[in-house]
């Protein structure tokens, strides 16, 4: 399942109306239920878009890891402390 593709996909549909500014890096492709998928990505994205203020920015990134990729989705919203 292609990752860019998806994320790209639910950014767009998430993102159109907010004035935040969205940054997509390349994504790698994985195995798994595409569906579910997306649904992970839409709720990620749903999530930093609603805690972001205008003019903030949200990021899609890829980290690489020895056990494979880390996908990451950050903003510059408020936090919560864990």
């Amino acid at each position: 399942v292609s990752m860019h593709s998806l994320a790209s996909a639910v950014l767009a549909e998430l993102a159109a109306e907010r004035p935040v500014v969205v940054t997509l890096e390349e994504l790698p492709d994985i195995s798994g239920d595409a569906l579910l998928l997306r649904l992970v990505w839409a709720n990620l994205v749903s999530n930093a878009l609603k805690f972001t203020p205008a003019g903030g920015h949200v990021e899609v990134a890829a980290l690489e890891a020895e056990s494979g990729s880390i996908l990451v989705v950050s903003d510059t919203g408020v936090a919560s402390k864990p």
